[in-house]
């Protein structure tokens, strides 16, 4: 029967007020979860880096900048920002060119089997870098399974080109990740047009051309990603 004022009433079940409750819940997990994450955070991250930076300007008279003064006049110091600059520029044209190459093989050439070796250059994603360098090491150390049982050549990991091959290794999954979706989105027709052209190899997508100028944009942002 509906009431003579017209309005008709709602009935709240239990259906109801169990939605609200859920609601309610889970507003209560999520700000805890968000509360436990700021405490965290705050704990192990801000207040050791605050007090460091709190350190570095303390001294006996107050204030002061004197740690750093001393710290940039060891020549040690440029020394060392040198050789990393110089290794990680090295390491970063290696695994551009590298997974820029891989990927345009994947990604273009009708590679039997290609896919399989795209699972195979993701392993080192979901392998620890710790245990990468130890393969490394065992691999080509001074005792190592290739460099002395197998070749028994005089040569190790061990220095800057250690550097250079363990970063090359570590990086090129991530940038192989950026490039090969980046090389399959390319229009397809943009090199069949040059082959009807009768382009030579290489020429539909020479320096100026048409299709160059459509074809390069993906990939040119794809290794400025991937570089990063």
């Amino acid at each position: 029967m509906v009431p003579l004022d017209g309005r008709i009433a709602v009935a709240r079940g239990p259906a109801v007020r169990n939605r609200a409750s859920g609601w309610g819940a889970d507003r209560v997990a999520t700000l805890a979860t968000l509360l436990a994450f700021g405490l965290s955070l705050a704990t192990f991250v801000l207040y050791p880096l605050i007090e460091i930076l709190r350190r570095s300007v303390e001294g006996t008279a107050g204030l002061t900048i004197a740690h750093y003064a001393a710290f940039l006049k060891t020549p040690q110091v440029f020394a060392a920002l040198g050789r990393s600059l110089w290794i990680a520029c090295l390491s970063t044209v290696l695994t551009i060119l590298l997974a820029f190459a891989f990927a345009y093989i994947i990604a273009r050439i009708p590679l039997p089997g290609r896919r399989v070796y795209a699972k195979v250059a993701l392993l080192p994603l979901i392998s620890p870098s710790f245990v990468q360098a130890l393969a490394l090491i065992f691999l080509f150390g001074r005792n190592g399974l290739i460099t002395r049982h197998l070749l028994d050549v005089p040569w190790s990991i061990y220095g800057w080109h250690g550097i250079v091959i363990s970063e090359v290794f570590y990086c090129f999954p991530h940038a192989f990740l950026v490039l090969e979706p980046a090389l399959r989105s390319v229009d397809a027709r943009l090199y069949e047009a040059a082959a009807s052209l009768r382009t030579p190899p290489g020429g539909g997508l020479s320096c100026g051309s048409p299709c160059r100028r459509r074809a390069t944009p993906w990939p040119r942002r794809a290794s400025w990603s991937s570089t990063w």
